[in-house]
């Protein structure tokens, strides 16, 4: 008795923080205390949406959230890799960023929404992302979720490229903003856009980063990438690395033959997944211990 009793009061990470909230250019979570997400991206891998990959995600890697990208142009598929990847991140206990991306017509992206915040609005593990051009349409969307879902997180990926954000549109009360951060390519506008965010009271949310260039493939830059994170890290911001896939491209994490099934062990993974997951397991012991 006394072991069971030991084991059920073990909690999961978001039974610890809870849902979570914009206050001012940081996160925080039910308790009131600042949180900083950081993950790793699902992409066009469906095997690895499975629950067992997110435990492995939660118990060796240490990520607190994951990103399952949304395109309804791949039909089923997305979706029903979409609800795994969901319900496996519930029952793990991690956050997961639902990430509608593509150029779904935004009656398509209402039902969408309508769906998901119907059908997952109740958890405090999810947040709900978009990428849309138009204020119109930005706004649009979130009103939709929010007659469903008053108050888990929206990140906006309507200006994604640090040269076009401009962090203007400001619609609800619990919004992130969503940038991409490429250790290849030029982020010397980065330090003054988070100070223009802090300035502006509003949160930046990495939703995909990687050690390449934006074209995700070529060399790795560890050494930038690694610069960039801390400072992410010393900043509080969120991020995100890609991806828990088996491409044949450098930001792929798993080599083409890894079984998302078994357990993996260091050879499964390419470079840039034995070095996310140690990047992962570091920030998670130490970066908050500052």
């Amino acid at each position: 008795m006394f072991f069971i009793l030991i084991f059920c009061s073990i909690s999961s990470f978001v039974d610890h923080h809870g849902r979570l909230r914009v206050h001012g250019s940081k996160l925080i979570d039910s308790n009131g205390d600042i949180i900083v997400l950081r993950g790793v991206s699902f992409g066009s891998s469906p095997g690895f949406y499975n629950v067992n990959a997110i435990k492995q995600l939660w118990n060796q890697w240490k990520t607190t959230c994951i990103r399952v990208p949304v395109d309804l142009s791949d039909g089923d598929l997305a979706i029903e890799s979409l609800y795994k990847a969901v319900f496996s991140a519930v029952k793990v206990g991690i956050y997961v960023l639902i990430d509608l991306v593509g150029e779904s017509p935004d009656d398509e992206a209402r039902e969408f929404f309508i769906r998901i915040s119907s059908d997952f609005g109740h958890f405090p593990n999810i947040i709900y992302g978009f990428s849309k051009s138009s204020e119109d349409s930005v706004s649009l969307l979130i009103k939709t979720i929010r007659r469903i879902d008053r108050l888990n997180l929206i990140v906006l990926g309507n200006q994604t490229e640090l040269n076009n954000f401009s962090g203007d549109v400001k619609l609800d009360y619990n919004v992130a903003y969503a940038i991409h951060v490429y250790a290849g390519d030029d982020n010397e506008e980065l330090k003054e856009l988070v100070e223009f965010a802090v300035n502006s009271s509003l949160y930046l949310f990495v939703t995909e980063s990687a050690a390449t260039n934006s074209s995700e493939d070529g060399d790795l830059f560890l050494e930038k990438y690694s610069d960039l994170i801390s400072y992410l890290n010393e900043k509080d911001i969120s991020w995100i690395a890609k991806s828990i896939s088996s491409k044949n491209e450098s930001s792929s994490a798993f080599e083409l033959n890894a079984d998302p099934w078994k357990v993996w062990k260091t050879t499964d993974l390419k470079k840039w997944g034995v070095y996310i997951r140690d990047k992962l397991n570091w920030t998670f012991y130490n970066a908050e211990k500052k």
